[in-house]
């Protein structure tokens, strides 16, 4: 398009030229389908590594079992008659731990979450 003046464009040329993609949005497309035509990867089951999801469930379930291990000895401490200081020192302690648990559940529903949406988006502007 061969415009020396705004003035004198038409209509149709603007949106022509606005409309046509520019080279970095086909090389993004040639990628993408590039992409898209690759063979699928092995699972990580079927390789036998675990999975960074399995790795994120695994810790977060080590992490919550600990808590509740700590909940228990914390019940037996007020009972075998340690210091009234050590008592609430612990419960202070347990209770950090147990609020970074849950804030780091949380943080990975939000992902998963986000993800999927994201994810979603994507699939219905296909």
């Amino acid at each position: 398009m061969n415009i020396t003046s705004p003035l004198q464009a038409s209509a149709t040329d603007i949106l022509a030229h606005a409309s046509a993609p520019g080279a970095s949005m086909a090389a993004l497309s040639d990628k993408f389908a590039s992409i898209m035509n690759r063979a699928p990867e092995a699972p990580a089951s079927e390789t036998g590594e675990t999975s960074t999801l399995a790795n994120v469930l695994i810790n977060q379930d080590e992490t919550m079992r600990r808590n509740v291990e700590g909940m228990h000895e914390l019940a037996a401490a007020q009972t075998t008659g340690v210091s009234d200081r050590e008592l609430s020192q612990r419960q202070m302690e347990l209770t950090y731990q147990i609020t970074t648990a849950q804030f780091q559940f949380n943080a990975g529903v939000y992902l998963a979450q986000s993800s999927k949406t994201g994810f979603q988006t994507l699939m219905r502007n296909q």
